[in-house]
């Protein structure tokens, strides 16, 4: 896991504020990767490649992933689940996997640990 607890002055608007763990609804480039609390837990069931595993991942979701969770009323509430997926192996070249997992397309917003640059390119 990781905290980002950030303070942030933008010149264009002339605002400035400290994010952290904030639950924004709309994607800015200014409040959306910044301020992240970050926690991945995993957990195998067994030895080998063979056992099956789950790893739940806890994350305020906010900018644009915030609408991953909302549900058929478009209600999102203060739900801090990010993923939770159980991986079960049935044979050696079959796995079956389900639960709330990431997008197979990469559409999340990047997390602030894994961008290279200390401003984020403002």
């Amino acid at each position: 896991g990781y905290i980002d607890p950030t303070y942030l002055y933008n010149r264009a608007p002339g605002t400035s504020s400290f994010l952290f763990a904030n639950h924004e609804s709309s994607y800015n480039y200014f409040n959306s990767t910044f301020g992240d609390l970050y926690l991945d837990i995993k957990k195998t069931f067994g030895v080998g490649p063979m056992a099956p595993s789950a790893e739940i991942t806890l994350m305020p979701n906010r900018g644009n992933g915030i609408t991953l969770l909302a549900n058929e009323h478009g209600d999102i509430g203060n739900n801090i689940l990010n993923t939770a997926v159980v991986t079960v192996p049935i044979t050696a070249t079959q796995t079956f996997v389900a639960g709330l997992m990431p997008s197979f397309g990469g559409y999340e917003v990047q997390q602030s640990n894994q961008m290279l640059t200390l401003t984020h390119n403002l």
